[in-house]
């Protein structure tokens, strides 16, 4: 059997025609609207990269999504793994730039600090 949800939807009317004030209007009916806000939040590095550098997962899914599963007894969206991936790049960054400004070519553990 697919794993699909009940056949169940709600009686909603698109708006017809959209006013200034947030209001639209269907047939002498008016409603408000509100916009809405992605819960997703953008990724943006903090340094912008070569684009020859590998973008793959810096992260072991089944571990983080185990130690979630664990510490918080919740589920973990796969989009996390971009997310963890992207700010692991960001303190990498950081580190190289500090190891380098201290004139070392080996990042050590007092790079990552905050």
């Amino acid at each position: 059997m697919a794993r699909h949800r009940e056949a169940f939807a709600e009686d909603k009317m698109a708006p017809a025609v959209a006013t200034k004030e947030g209001t639209a209007t269907v047939g002498g009916d008016a409603r408000v609207h509100k916009p809405t806000q992605s819960r997703r939040r953008r990724v943006v590095p903090a340094v912008r990269r070569d684009p020859s550098l590998p973008t793959d997962t810096l992260v072991v899914v089944k571990a983080v999504k185990g130690y979630i599963k664990a510490a918080g007894a919740c589920n973990t969206s796969d989009a996390v793994m971009d997310v963890l991936s992207e700010k692991l790049r960001s303190w990498c960054d950081r580190a190289i730039e500090r190891a380098k400004e201290e004139g070392r070519k080996t990042v050590l553990d007092r790079d990552f600090t905050v």
